[in-house]
This record gives structure tokens, sequence and C-alpha cells, in this order.
């Protein structure tokens, strides 16, 4: 998570829900910006009217960034790209929350979380973690589901582990989670529910 500062009067800033309202102060939801003056953002995509007409909601204009604000401070946070962020059980979900949990775990070298989606429920993912084994380790993942569940929320528990010699990475340094996303569920992958491991609420 990583702290944005406030809103401007001239760029007012709220978070919407993926039907365009408020979501409560404290909840994930995507950086919308309102500007009060003509050109303070842009007026739109280039020659392309379509994205524009998907980049605004009304007079808001949707970044593609998750956020959340403090209810002490009214300061904003960057928590993820919308396109990572997973939903699940009526929650948006940090991966990269995720992620700064379950790398403090031992032996994980590099982690990746994303979503899968739920078989039962459309709009919906399941959780799950690709994770690369530092050298000579062995991550027992039913150890990992604990270690999340005691250092973190109970829904960052993920459904989904799947261990790999290496995770893709674009020639920027971005994990390609898409690609781990279209592999799916392996022989090799370890199924929270097929454990005996229970999540604490």
């Amino acid at each position: 998570m990583y702290a944005l500062g406030f809103a401007d009067e001239l760029a007012p800033v709220a978070l919407l829900d993926n039907e365009g309202n408020e979501v409560a102060v404290g909840e994930v939801g995507e950086i919308a910006i309102k500007p009060t003056e003509p050109y303070l953002i842009f007026n739109g995509y280039f020659d392309d009217p379509e994205a524009t007409k998907k980049a605004f909601h009304g007079d808001w204009y949707c970044t593609g960034d998750m956020g959340r604000q403090d209810p002490a401070t009214g300061a904003f946070f960057y928590i993820d790209r919308k396109r990572d962020a997973i939903r699940f059980g009526g929650r948006n979900i940090s991966t990269l929350e995720v992620e700064g949990v379950a790398r403090k775990f031992p032996g994980i070298a590099d982690i990746a979380a994303y979503g899968m989606p739920h078989p039962d429920v459309p709009g919906e993912h399941e959780l799950a973690l690709a994770i690369v084994e530092a050298q000579g380790a062995k991550v027992d993942e039913r150890a990992l589901c604990e270690f999340i569940n005691e250092n973190g929320p109970y829904y960052f528990v993920p459904r989904y582990i799947t261990k790999f010699e290496a995770l893709p990475y674009t020639p920027t340094n971005k994990v390609q989670k898409f690609q781990l996303q279209e592999k799916g569920v392996l022989v090799q992958t370890w199924d929270i529910k097929t454990s005996d491991y229970v999540v604490k609420r």
C-alpha cells in the first residue's frame, strides 16, 4: 500500500465500485477523479471515442487504479491496478497486499498473487499464489496458509498455491499474471479445499 496524499479542490477524488457508486470510507474502490476545469487532466483519448467512453463514469475519470481512503486522516492510498485486483466475497482484494504478507514466509524467493475465475459465482475469483522457492528451500503450502492467516485478513488465504521454477516477467520487470491465469490449475497445484486446513476468521 503506497501513500498518495490528499485530494485537491480542483480535482475531487472518489473511490467507486463496479457500478460507479462510492464505496464506504476504508473500503477499496477504483480511484476516480472529477476535474473542475477543462483540460485539467485530459478530455479523452486521441481518436478513440470508445476508450474515452469506457474511461469515464459520468463526469468521473476512472484511472484503473484501486485505492483506499484512511478513515482517520482522509489520505488516499494506492492498492493495486484494477485488472490485477481480485473480487472475492464482495470484496476487492489487493494482490500487492497479499504478496506483501506472503513474501515474508521463509523460503520464498518470488511470488505472485492473482485471481482464478470462480466456477460457481460469475464475476468473482478464487485467490491463487504462484511461488518460487529459494535455493535449497521447501515451502509447505499448509504452513504458508497458516502464516498468511495469522498475519493478514482471513480472505488473504489463497485457495490455490502452485510452485514454479520462475515467474513470467515483461521486459519492464512486471509479472505477467495473465499467463499464470491461463495455465489454470496444474498437476502440482495445491488446493486448500482438498487439504485439512480450515481458515480462521
